[in-house]
């Protein structure tokens, strides 16, 4: 924003100069307000939809895995829920830094 003083010096120059550039400041701050409050909503349905699909994957890792072990596959079944729930745990902790 300009010094008051040039405000009035422009407003002599060019009347109502004064009040499109305060106008012009007003419109930008509500057009910033907006922007980041869209990228803000936006961010919170990416972590939404990002915890979604994990707990699908948890659940359908973890349940292969019972499912294999209930069907005499116990290694293998271990294995997947084992990988399952590391590869879940190393996502989170990266997503914390």
């Amino acid at each position: 924003m300009p010094h008051p003083e040039h405000l009035k010096q422009y407003d002599l120059i060019v009347p109502g100069a004064a009040d499109r550039i305060l106008k012009q400041a007003e419109q930008q701050t509500t057009h910033r307000i907006k922007t980041e409050s869209s990228a803000v909503s936006a961010e919170i349905a990416q972590n939404l939809l990002a915890q979604v699909f994990a707990f699908i994957l948890a659940l359908t890792g973890i349940g292969g895995g019972i499912l294999l072990t209930l069907n005499d596959h116990g290694g293998a079944g271990g294995t997947l829920m084992t990988v399952t729930i590391g590869t879940l745990c190393v996502a989170y902790l990266k997503s914390r830094k």
